[in-house]
């Protein structure tokens, strides 16, 4: 069973003993009419069905977004900004409103003569960056250390998680400020 989201993650069934269970076999839905995709796979030990997950579609202000798993992203001359939705934001069919914007960030140009470009800078404090879910509870680096609930001492695998999504939070902000 798969417990997180998006077309990375899957779900894989072979019958090994139908039990004497009649019927076509085992069917897949479409994602977005939740309508049967194609025929069932029959019920015998020969044949295995594999149903993956999807991406999440968004469109955030007018522009589809790129998407991975819950989270949305777009990056235009205006508007820069990746959105992490919620199990229930991610699932819901149809426009949701997930978050407003009340104010820009810096402005700044690269040389005299350019147009000054505007850049907004994520909190980057350990409570906020290496953010990842398993089990449907959050973590981020704050949650590194003895006692703490993920330790590096058991050789915890959430802790090297929450590391590896921390250094590309640093990583993306530094290519988006240019260093």
């Amino acid at each position: 069973m798969s417990s997180e989201y998006g077309s990375a993650e899957f779900v894989s069934l072979k019958v090994i003993d139908d039990g004497g269970v009649t019927g076509t076999g085992v069917d897949n839905f479409a994602a977005d009419t939740n309508a049967l995709a194609g025929s069932p796979t029959a019920f015998n030990a020969t044949n295995g069905t594999t149903d993956y997950g999807q991406d999440v579609r968004a469109t955030i202000n007018g522009i589809t977004a790129t998407t991975k798993g819950t989270t949305a992203s777009i990056n235009t001359d205006f508007l820069d900004v990746s959105v992490d939705l919620s199990t229930t934001g991610a699932t819901t069919l149809g426009s949701i409103s997930a978050f407003t914007i009340t104010s820009g960030g810096g402005n700044w140009a690269a040389a005299w003569t350019s147009p000054a470009r505007s850049l907004g800078i994520g909190n980057v404090a350990v409570r906020e960056i290496g953010k990842t879910i398993d089990g449907g509870t959050n973590y981020t680096l704050s949650d590194i250390g003895s006692g703490k609930l993920l330790n590096v001492v058991d050789g915890d695998r959430r802790s090297q998680d929450a590391v590896e999504q921390a250094i590309k939070d640093v990583s993306s902000l530094r290519g988006r400020l240019g260093a």
